[in-house]
């Protein structure tokens, strides 16, 4: 990433896939409304689980578009970034030698998370012939008596490969017979723009019988 920012600063054209961030300004009415709660005195402490207008909003966008129900006093925590819930998720579940599958290519910090954790990435290849969606066969043909957890990415970080609910499916059955804990990462999910089956939100409801974080 430094790289690329000395050669854009030596005039040369660059392409960046280094990282997964949009390529506009944060909107106004976001700028705006950080200004008026440095304005209104909003800079000290609060709950460790989030302000708690914001985890009631996250309750309520759930139950709006995801048909699903989070108490927001006691099943929703506020982050600072997706690395810190990646990690918190692995240091509450993941034990030493615990393995992780995880799609590859796939964002980097899942296995640098995973290893600091004590736990043990495995990845699971993503091919071009099968459009480079997470394949459950090839899922449970690396299930071992140590597997603890799965990644599932829809849209993918960084392929942008949109699983349907028929992949979904597939992969929370295999979760359920080996008994894994799901992650159903969906940090890039109103950037998703395909058919009703393939709406960003089926990883919810597809995943809503298998144990997720």
């Amino acid at each position: 990433m430094a790289r690329a920012g000395e050669l854009e600063g030596e005039g040369k054209p660059v392409i960046h896939l280094e990282i997964g961030r949009p390529d506009f300004d944060t909107p106004d009415h976001i700028k705006a409304a950080a200004k008026r709660a440095l304005d209104d005195g909003k800079v000290h402490y609060t709950s460790n689980y989030g302000v708690p207008e914001i985890r009631r909003a996250i309750a309520a966008k759930l139950r709006s578009d995801n048909g699903l129900d989070f108490d927001e006093n006691g099943e929703i925590a506020v982050t600072i970034g997706a690395n810190e819930a990646v990690f918190m998720a692995v240091m509450a579940f993941i034990n030493e030698g615990d393995e992780v599958l995880v799609p590859d290519p796939s964002w980097l910090n899942y296995f640098h998370c995973i290893t600091l954790g004590g736990g043990v990435p495995v990845s699971v290849p993503l091919r071009a012939e099968k459009e480079f969606r997470m394949d459950a066969d090839d899922v449970a043909r690396l299930v071992t008596p140590r597997t603890r957890m799965m990644v599932v990415m829809s849209p993918h970080n960084p392929t942008g490969a949109v699983l349907d609910r028929g992949h979904l499916e597939a992969l929370a059955a295999v979760a359920r017979e080996h008994d894994l804990l799901c992650s159903p990462t969906r940090s890039t999910r109103t950037c998703c723009m395909t058919a009703p089956s393939t709406t960003a939100s089926e990883p919810c409801r597809a995943c809503a019988s298998v144990r997720c974080w």
